[in-house]
């Protein structure tokens, strides 16, 4: 009796550790496919001509900042912080108002859009000019309200990931990234590179990080902070170089 309980409590043991990190490589492989498939995809259509899907995006998100904005004119400003507008863009808000959010811009935009790379965490990570509930489940997507990338000075590209998603690490360590490392975008057959130049820590409720500067042309890793308690934002801002 005490040797199959021995032997029981074996089986569970290599459970416990051998479950989460198949998934994780499961995980893994999966963002690697989508990543593969969308790149197989985007040779195929290399010829076509995408401007009229950047432009239809660039309007969505412009008409969804713009709802945002007056629906919630008659709040006061904190500080000079913009809380409404940051409280609809975010994409770690509550079900209720995700849902929202993605009826009014998201839901139909989860075409693979590239991918993001970030060689330092070995990080790779499909790319979606959307950051709905199902595209960050399994990959980066583009923030509401903030621009596409590859638009020059004076854009600011917001991009968010889960820090850690049922076993994938997705953005779990982009705190450990420094002024200097690089993070790389593919995006509609063109390559972007970008240096790290700050990292801050705000609350939910901030968008003054997230506006443009009229000289530099930005992308930002936008996250949950502290893990797992996620109560505020990890903001990771990078320079195109």
């Amino acid at each position: 009796m005490r040797r199959k309980l021995v032997v029981i409590l074996m089986v569970l043991g290599i459970l416990c550790i051998a479950v989460p990190v198949g998934f994780q490589q499961y995980k893994r492989w999966q963002a690697q496919d989508i990543i593969a498939r969308s790149e197989k995809k985007a040779r195929k259509d290399e010829h076509k001509n995408s401007e009229n899907q950047v432009k239809a995006t660039k309007a969505s998100q412009n008409k969804d900042k713009h709802n945002s904005q007056n629906s919630n004119s008659d709040r006061k400003k904190d500080n000079g912080n913009e809380n409404s507008a940051a409280q609809n863009i975010d994409p770690f808000v509550t079900q209720g108002v995700r849902r929202g959010i993605d009826d009014a811009f998201s839901r139909s935009i989860t075409e693979v859009s590239g991918y993001l790379q970030i060689k330092k965490i070995n990080v790779k990570l499909p790319f979606y000019l959307s950051a709905s509930t199902r595209n960050l489940a399994n990959g980066a997507g583009l923030i509401a309200g903030t621009d596409v990338p590859g638009q020059g000075k004076g854009h600011h590209s917001v991009v968010a990931g889960h820090r850690g998603y049922y076993g994938a690490t997705m953005f779990l360590r982009v705190n450990q990234l420094t002024s200097g490392d690089q993070i790389f975008l593919r995006f509609r057959n063109h390559n972007y590179y970008y240096r790290v130049i700050e990292k801050k820590i705000i609350a939910p409720n901030n968008s003054t990080a997230l506006q443009p500067i009229r000289d530099k042309e930005l992308l930002t890793l936008f996250t949950c902070h502290p893990y797992p308690t996620n109560y505020q934002r990890l903001l990771i801002i990078a320079e195109r170089i």
